[in-house]
C-alpha cells in the first residue's frame, strides 16, 4: 500500500503477517532507503491473551486516589515514548474527575514500564499539570483524549482532548482542546 507523506515523501507499506510469528513491516522510503519495523505481539499465535496488567487505584502501581464515579479509563490513547525510557507511554481520561467542581474532568499521562505497571504518572485538570484554564461543571474533558504529532515542533508529541459537555456558545455543545505538552525526565527508585 502507498501512503504519501510531508513534503512530498511516499512511503511504500509492505505488511507481513504470518501466523505463529511476530508480525513485521518493510516501509520503502522513495530516497531508497528501507526499513523493518517489528511489531510486538501480546497474544498467543491463536489470538488468546498472553498476559495481561490491571491499572487501577488499587492495581499496577497507579499512585493516585480515584473518587467515585470519575470514569478512569473511559478513553485511552497510546502515545510515543514521551519519557524516554523506551516504552511508549498511555494518555487516561476521566472525565467524571471533580478537580474544581462537579464532573470538570481529568486527563492522566501514564509513564509504563515494559512490565504494563505504571512508572510515574502527571494529572492534568483544572489547576493540574500546568493546565491554566477552567472548566465549567458538567464539562467532561478526558471523554476523548488522541495523540498528537508534535504540532508546535517542541520535540515532544502532543495531545488532543475532548470535554463534549463544554457550553460554549450553548449547552453541552463541546470542546477540544490541543494541549502541547512539556519535556518530562522521571527517575523512581525500585527496591531490589
Amino acid at each position: 500500500m502507498q501512503q504519501s507523506g510531508v513534503s512530498g515523501v511516499t512511503r511504500t507499506v509492505h505488511p507481513v503477517v504470518t501466523v505463529g510469528q511476530v508480525p513485521t513491516l518493510t516501509i520503502t522510503v522513495t530516497a531508497g532507503q528501507t526499513y523493518t519495523v517489528t511489531v510486538r505481539a501480546y497474544h498467543n499465535a491463536d489470538g488468546t491473551v498472553k498476559s495481561s496488567q490491571k491499572i487501577s487505584e488499587t492495581q499496577g502501581w497507579f499512585t493516585t486516589i480515584l473518587d467515585d464515579n470519575d470514569r478512569f479509563g473511559g478513553s485511552v490513547a497510546l502515545r510515543g515514548d514521551l519519557n524516554g525510557d523506551g516504552v511508549h507511554d498511555l494518555a487516561v481520561g476521566a472525565r467524571l474527575d471533580d478537580d474544581g467542581g462537579s464532573d470538570r474532568g481529568a486527563v492522566y499521562e501514564l509513564f509504563l514500564n515494559t512490565n504494563g505497571t505504571v512508572k510515574a504518572h502527571q494529572k492534568i485538570s483544572e489547576g493540574n499539570g500546568g493546565f491554566v484554564g477552567s472548566f465549567d461543571n458538567t464539562d467532561r474533558f478526558g471523554r476523548v483524549v488522541a495523540p498528537l504529532w508534535d504540532l508546535d515542533g517542541d520535540g515532544v508529541e502532543d495531545l488532543a482532548v475532548g470535554a463534549n459537555g463544554d457550553d460554549d456558545g450553548g449547552t453541552d455543545r463541546g470542546a477540544l482542546y490541543n494541549l502541547f505538552l512539556q519535556q518530562i525526565l522521571i527517575c523512581r527508585f525500585l527496591p531490589e
